[in-house]
């Protein structure tokens, strides 16, 4: 059993193989659960916790060897890039945005942040960025397609949203969903 700072080094690492796989499989994540990277972080950010805070903590020993357990399907490929890089480098695990900015729901009024008439809005401030969105108005999910009628368009990249052939009005109901 590797040690607890091993366990560590190998959950962040499994965290990031995880997340790509689920990515890469489409639709249903290739059958591995898709809340699996945030279980990761969420445990590995405890058992670093306790690890730091005391090496005597009562259950820590008992939390790692879970941890590792979580990490089972990507222990071997994780511990290859933890003793060996990738490519030659060594790589030093970092902790990746793993949060999903939280759902903005909100009516269009005098004082939100999208005001009546008008058809761009920055979700930068509100950790869009690098995500796509869903986007319902009036709890209708709308289209990027361009079919002559209202739609929108998305850059991930600089987190504007933009609306055309509509703008936003008074009483308007806009939900937005950061998703990968």
């Amino acid at each position: 059993m590797p040690s607890i700072s091993d366990i560590i080094s190998i959950a962040k690492i499994s965290q990031y193989l995880s997340s790509n796989v689920i990515e890469k499989s489409g639709l249903n994540g290739g059958g591995v659960n898709k809340k699996l990277p945030r279980l990761l972080y969420c445990v590995r950010k405890n058992v670093e916790w306790a690890y730091g805070n005391s090496t005597d903590y009562e259950n820590i020993q008992a939390t790692a060897n879970y941890l590792y357990a979580l990490c089972a399907a990507y222990n071997i490929q994780a511990n290859y890039i933890l003793n060996n890089g990738v490519g030659g480098v060594v790589l030093s695990p970092v902790n990746p945005p793993n949060f999903y900015p939280n759902p903005l729901d909100f009516e269009v009024t005098a004082s939100s942040i999208i005001l009546q008439g008008e058809s761009t809005l920055d979700l930068s401030n509100y950790g869009y960025t690098g995500f796509n969105i869903l986007f319902f108005v009036g709890h209708i999910q709308q289209s990027v397609v361009n079919d002559g009628g209202a739609y929108y368009s998305w850059n991930k990249n600089t987190a504007i949203l933009t609306l055309y052939n509509r703008t936003a009005q008074l009483g308007d109901i806009f939900t937005i969903y950061a998703v990968v």
